[in-house]
């Protein structure tokens, strides 16, 4: 292949499912996107993607070629930040994770994350649903991810329980969109009330506040919950596994291994249960 930059932006296109999205990552606009994608497209025969409601996916005759470009870019990227000296530029790693992680055990840690290592930018993005590794360098999640050449690694819990904004509430519930309705949690909390949710809301934090507000019930972490005060209705916790993932060509990048090892340290082995 004459253009190997070409390759660039198809990995981009496969992260990010969006031609804004992999704009973004690439410090481009869309129109070089498309402009390069339809290169591509010369070049190989064929379109590279095609568009779905959920983004735009990779031809299946090109899996082979996406696979090898993420693959290379992974390592390019790792062989990288080996040499990387002290004084080089920072690096940026990305991180999405879901809320109740980075607001109880990693925000509170970063200093820590700081001293080690100066020279480190670290975005992190906040997700109820984390389920791919996307334009990410790492991702936690309740769901292991079942596509993708990932490192998994189980690092702690979640305990959630049904709490209340006031004692002996039996009047309904709150909880989170439809497509969580399959996760424990929220099937706890249906159990419970025989019912659907009477309000639902983007997030947990969200869920808190109108638990407060309503003194109606919702499924929240054990911390969260009794942070704000509320009413546990029974002594049933359901615990959700954490997972830690990153591409396996990025083993062995010595900056990826400074912020697993603080997460390590921010997370395990406690459960987040009890402050």
């Amino acid at each position: 292949m004459e253009n190997w930059d070409d390759l660039r932006y198809l990995v981009a296109v496969h992260k990010a499912g969006t031609m804004t999205g992999a704009a973004r990552i690439l410090g481009a606009n869309v129109g070089t996107v498309s402009r390069r994608l339809d290169r591509l497209a010369g070049t190989l025969g064929l379109s590279p993607f095609h568009k779905t409601p959920e983004g735009w996916v990779p031809n299946p005759e090109i899996a082979g070629l996406v696979e090898a470009a993420e693959a290379f870019e992974g390592q390019i990227r790792t062989a990288m930040n080996r040499r990387r000296g002290p004084q080089g530029d920072p690096v940026l790693v990305r991180l999405r994770c879901p809320p109740v992680v980075s607001t109880m055990r990693l925000l509170p840690n970063l200093p820590g994350l700081q001293s080690a290592a100066p020279n480190l930018r670290l975005h992190i993005e906040s997700s109820v649903n984390v389920n791919t590794l996307g334009d990410n360098d790492l991702i936690i999640t309740t769901q292991l991810p079942e596509k993708g050449r990932l490192v998994a690694k189980s690092i702690g819990t979640v305990a959630f329980a049904l709490f209340s904004g006031v004692e002996g509430n039996e009047r309904g519930w709150v909880g989170l969109p439809e497509e969580f309705d399959e996760h424990p949690p929220m099937r706890m909390a249906r159990a419970w009330f025989g019912g659907p949710p009477v309000f639902r809301l983007d997030n947990l934090a969200q869920v808190a506040d109108t638990v407060a507000a309503t003194g109606l019930a919702g499924p929240l972490p054990v911390e969260m919950g009794r942070a704000r005060g509320f009413v546990p209705l029974d002594d049933n916790t359901h615990d959700l596994q954490l997972w830690q993932c990153f591409h396996e060509t990025r083993r062995g990048d010595p900056v990826l291994a400074q912020v697993i090892d603080w997460i390590d340290r921010s997370i395990s082995p406690r459960p987040i249960t009890a402050a």
